[in-house]
């Protein structure tokens, strides 16, 4: 007899019972027969799991409350503007800019911040370095 029978592994997968462990948040969860644990995320913050029987790490001392942790905030991207004390009226800006949101008045260009796409072609084309973020 070839393996002795214990299937892939040896049998050393612990069986189709037991647990699974968070090893941030501590949330246990059932083992699900033949998904290995590390595949499987954690209901409350979504790292993977470990087996529980052999997870021999330390307790995690975190809160239930992971979640409230792990809140990102998402800024808006910057905005390109024009030094009009440094803006020679070229134009240059105008005709770079491929959303058309460049327009000139009094004889200085001035952009239309709320259709800005912040692309920033307009201030690689500016000769004066006039357009700065």
């Amino acid at each position: 007899m070839r393996g002795g029978g214990r299937g892939r592994g040896g049998g050393f997968g612990l069986g189709a019972g037991g647990a699974c462990i968070c090893p941030v948040c501590g949330t246990k969860a059932a083992h699900a027969r033949g998904v290995p644990c590390f595949q499987s995320r954690c209901p409350q913050c979504g790292a993977p799991m470990t087996r529980a029987e052999a997870y021999a790490g330390p307790q995690p001392q975190y809160s239930k409350n992971v979640q409230e942790e792990k809140e990102y905030k998402f800024t808006t991207a910057a905005k390109p503007h024009i030094d009009q004390s440094r803006c020679k009226g070229c134009a240059l800006c105008i005709n770079s800019c491929p959303f058309n949101v460049i327009r000139m008045e009094n004889g200085h260009a001035i952009i239309d911040s709320s259709r800005c796409r912040s692309c920033g072609v307009c201030i690689s084309s500016c000769p004066e370095g006039a357009i700065v973020y």
